[in-house]
């Protein structure tokens, strides 16, 4: 029987391909907005954001009430739709009690 992988080449491209991974993995804590900090460990490091070099300002006001009008919009049509079902349910509830009586 023969065989294909060869440890030595194996565990190289496994050891660039951890690199690789490692690379990734610190480029996105890097770059990643820390609420707590108020900006990225690389603006830290570097007075600067490394992706965009213009600073962004969430407007935080805005996207929350963005967010609570959604929400409202979402609960104003369950409840459209559970009074609507109500209004089915006790149209068919009477029709048949009055079916038998």
């Amino acid at each position: 029987m023969l065989c294909t992988s060869n440890p030595i080449t194996d565990a190289a491209a496994t050891k660039i391909h951890i690199e690789q991974q490692l690379h990734a993995t610190q480029w996105a804590i890097n770059t990643t907005y820390h609420t707590t900090l108020r900006e990225s460990p690389a603006q830290l490091v570097f007075g600067q954001d490394i992706i965009m070099p213009k600073i962004y300002f969430a407007n935080w006001a805005a996207i929350q009430h963005h967010k609570q009008e959604v929400t409202n919009a979402a609960k104003k049509q369950e409840n459209n739709i559970t009074f609507l079902m109500n209004i089915m349910w006790e149209t068919r509830y009477l029709s048949a009690n009055k079916l038998t009586n």
